[in-house]
Protein backbone atom coordinates (compact mmCIF):
# COMPACT_ATOMS: atom_id res chain seq x y z
CA UNK A 1 0.00 0.00 0.00
CA UNK A 2 2.61 2.27 0.84
CA UNK A 3 4.36 1.93 -2.72
CA UNK A 4 1.00 2.88 -4.16
CA UNK A 5 0.88 5.82 -2.58
CA UNK A 6 4.42 6.84 -3.00
CA UNK A 7 3.43 5.73 -7.37
CA UNK A 8 0.39 8.40 -6.59
CA UNK A 9 2.37 11.49 -4.81
CA UNK A 10 5.33 11.27 -7.27
CA UNK A 11 2.63 11.54 -10.27
CA UNK A 12 0.64 13.08 -9.38
CA UNK A 13 2.13 17.04 -10.67
CA UNK A 14 3.35 15.56 -13.76
CA UNK A 15 -0.49 14.23 -14.63
CA UNK A 16 -2.07 18.20 -12.75
CA UNK A 17 0.26 19.86 -15.39
CA UNK A 18 -0.36 17.75 -18.53
CA UNK A 19 -4.29 18.26 -18.07
CA UNK A 20 -3.95 22.27 -17.42
CA UNK A 21 -1.58 22.66 -20.13
CA UNK A 22 -2.66 25.53 -22.36
CA UNK A 23 -1.71 25.76 -26.33
CA UNK A 24 1.00 28.42 -26.96
CA UNK A 25 -0.89 31.37 -28.48
CA UNK A 26 2.21 32.14 -30.96
CA UNK A 27 1.81 32.18 -34.18
CA UNK A 28 2.74 28.95 -36.42
CA UNK A 29 6.44 28.38 -37.18
CA UNK A 30 7.49 29.07 -40.01
CA UNK A 31 6.31 32.60 -40.63
CA UNK A 32 8.76 33.88 -43.37
CA UNK A 33 10.35 31.59 -45.88
CA UNK A 34 13.55 29.82 -44.41
CA UNK A 35 16.67 30.19 -45.33
CA UNK A 36 19.02 26.95 -45.48
CA UNK A 37 23.20 28.30 -46.05
CA UNK A 38 25.33 26.11 -47.53
CA UNK A 39 29.10 26.39 -47.19
CA UNK A 40 29.60 24.53 -50.32
CA UNK A 41 29.14 25.18 -54.42
CA UNK A 42 26.24 24.15 -55.96
CA UNK A 43 25.31 21.13 -57.61
CA UNK A 44 27.32 18.80 -55.73
CA UNK A 45 25.99 15.85 -53.47
CA UNK A 46 25.55 18.29 -49.91
CA UNK A 47 23.43 20.77 -52.72
CA UNK A 48 21.55 18.37 -54.04
CA UNK A 49 20.51 16.76 -50.67
CA UNK A 50 19.75 19.97 -49.59
CA UNK A 51 17.34 20.83 -52.20
CA UNK A 52 15.62 17.74 -51.70
CA UNK A 53 15.18 18.31 -48.28
CA UNK A 54 13.65 21.66 -48.76
CA UNK A 55 11.53 20.37 -51.12
CA UNK A 56 9.97 17.84 -48.54
CA UNK A 57 10.01 20.34 -45.98
CA UNK A 58 8.00 23.09 -48.01
CA UNK A 59 5.42 20.29 -48.74
CA UNK A 60 4.77 19.10 -45.10
CA UNK A 61 5.00 22.89 -43.62
CA UNK A 62 3.04 24.67 -46.32
CA UNK A 63 5.93 27.33 -46.35
CA UNK A 64 9.11 28.20 -48.87
CA UNK A 65 12.34 27.01 -48.05
CA UNK A 66 15.20 28.87 -49.39
CA UNK A 67 18.93 26.44 -50.21
CA UNK A 68 21.89 29.39 -50.77
CA UNK A 69 25.15 28.92 -51.68
CA UNK A 70 27.93 30.68 -50.03
CA UNK A 71 30.84 28.60 -50.65
CA UNK A 72 34.43 30.10 -49.85
CA UNK A 73 36.95 30.32 -47.01
CA UNK A 74 36.35 26.95 -46.09
CA UNK A 75 32.89 27.81 -44.61
CA UNK A 76 33.48 31.08 -42.60
CA UNK A 77 31.59 32.79 -45.50
CA UNK A 78 28.80 31.06 -44.76
CA UNK A 79 29.15 31.17 -41.30
CA UNK A 80 29.48 34.73 -40.75
CA UNK A 81 26.56 35.20 -42.63
CA UNK A 82 24.31 33.26 -40.40
CA UNK A 83 25.96 35.24 -37.03
CA UNK A 84 25.32 38.22 -38.23
CA UNK A 85 21.48 37.05 -39.28
CA UNK A 86 18.88 38.24 -37.19
CA UNK A 87 17.63 35.75 -34.56
CA UNK A 88 14.24 33.87 -34.72
CA UNK A 89 11.54 35.17 -32.17
CA UNK A 90 9.16 32.98 -32.01
CA UNK A 91 10.87 29.61 -30.49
Amino acid sequence: MKNLIAVAVIAAPGITTTLYAQPGSGQAWPARPVRLLLPYAPGGGVDIVARTLAQKRSEQLGSSFVVENRPGGTGIVATELVARSAPATNW
